[in-house]
Formats: structure tokens, C-alpha cells, sequence
């Protein structure tokens, strides 16, 4: 079996990550800097340039999130995984998700399932495509209680394929050039997930809020960001 690598990666970096939106910035001398949302490309690039087949980090991230809600927080703990493919991307296993979550339950009589094959357009840029059905991607979300525990995907490993998603979706290249260079430097097929390790705990202790355990939060609330510390 494959080792799995701890990884450390930055997280004062030059342009966004995650999904792209979101993101706070700041002034890194005469630049223009933001706070890592997640590892998302460096873990990608581990498996890419490094030929390291499984990596995983546990480290923060942070959110320009202005959801007042019971599970959204502006800094979180995360635990973010990726690993090259060899066979098949499933190996990388609201109001609404809540209905579902009871539908399951009542249906099934289980708190924990998975929902596959989501559709590309509400994906990230490096999500991969289904390659049978370009309206769907080789993506799924794991679910516990009707609500999301962790979003896993195959991404995308075709640097021209990436700058296709790119551009559709309006994301500068310029700021991933060093990304894609590094998927032209043969990469291997790579999937992966992130989980925010804070809200596994509320959903698996059946917490009422994200809040409820941490002794110092970051959150948005009336509509106005600000730090809450709660002692």
C-alpha cells in the first residue's frame, strides 16, 4: 500500500484557491496577497510534480463566509486530502439537504449517505468533467443528517482541459500559471476531498451549533464580519 504523506502548505498565497470566491486579501509588501481558503492546487501538485500518490494536511483555512448560520465559520480547521487514480475516481470516496436527510432516513433508516454525480456547472473549474455526460462530473458529497460532512472529486489533471474550465467560468490564467505549468510536467489522475473537522464534530455529536465547542471563533453575523470570542 502507498505511504500517505503530511504535507505543510502556504497559507499566505498570491491569488485565490478553493473554489476561486470568497477569500480575504491583504497587502504582502507591494503585492496583492489572500489567505488560503484550502490546499486545494498545492495538494494537487504534490501528487503531480512531487509523484507523491497520497498526501493529506490538517491545517486552517479561511473563508470570507457571510452565511450567519449554525455551520459556517470564517476560520476553520480542515482536513484536506488527495491521491492519484489508478482506476476509477469513486475511490476517492440547507433546507433542502435537511428534507433529503429525512427522506433518507425514513427511507433507509441511515444518517450517512452520498450523493453522486453532481452537476458540473455548480463545481469548481478543476473539477473533472464526466467524460459520457459533460453536464455532470466525476464528483460526490458524503452527508450525514441531511447536511454536507466532506466534497470529494476527481480534478482536472489536462492542463488544457483545466484552461478550458477557465475560461468558461471567467478565472484569470494568469493567476495559476505556476498550476498549470506544473500539470505539464506529466501529471497522473488525482482526486480528492477536504473535511471541516469543526463540523464533523457538531453533526456527529449532534451539536445545535458550530460554535458550541470551540473556546475562539470567527464568524460574519448582522450582515457586518467581525471577530467573536467566546471564553
Amino acid at each position: 500500500m502507498a505511504h500517505v504523506h503530511f504535507i505543510h502548505t502556504p497559507k499566505l498565497v498570491g491569488g485565490a484557491s478553493g473554489s476561486g470566491t470568497n477569500y480575504f486579501t491583504l497587502k504582502y509588501f507591494d503585492q496583492d496577497a489572500t489567505l488560503a481558503q484550502s490546499p486545494q492546487t498545492y495538494k494537487h501538485m504534490a501528487c503531480d510534480v512531487a509523484i507523491l500518490e497520497r498526501v493529506f494536511e490538517i491545517g486552517p483555512g479561511f473563508r470570507a463566509e457571510t452565511s450567519n448560520t449554525h455551520r459556517h465559520m470564517c476560520e476553520l480547521v480542515g482536513l484536506d486530502l488527495e491521491m492519484t487514480i489508478k482506476a476509477h475516481y469513486h475511490k476517492v470516496l440547507t433546507e433542502k439537504e435537511k428534507w433529503l436527510g429525512r427522506l433518507i432516513k425514513e427511507k433507509y433508516d441511515t444518517d450517512f449517505y452520498i450523493l453522486d454525480k453532481f452537476p458540473l456547472a455548480v463545481r469548481p473549474f478543476y473539477t473533472m468533467p464526466d467524460p459520457t455526460d459533460k453536464r455532470w462530473s466525476n464528483s460526490y458529497d458524503m452527508m450525514i443528517r441531511g447536511k454536507e460532512m466532506v466534497l470529494c472529486a476527481q480534478h482536472v489533471h489536462d492542463p488544457k482541459l483545466l484552461m478550458e474550465r477557465m475560461d468558461e467560468l471567467g478565472v484569470p490564467q494568469e493567476s495559476m500559471r505556476n498550476y498549470i505549468y506544473s500539470l505539464r510536467l506529466d501529471s497522473l489522475p488525482h482526486g480528492g476531498g477536504g473535511i471541516g473537522l469543526e463540523r464533523v464534530v457538531m453533526l456527529y455529536l449532534g451539536l445545535g451549533n458550530i460554535s458550541g465547542y470551540r473556546f475562539w471563533i470567527v464568524i460574519a453575523a448582522h450582515d457586518t464580519a467581525y471577530m467573536i470570542t467566546q471564553p
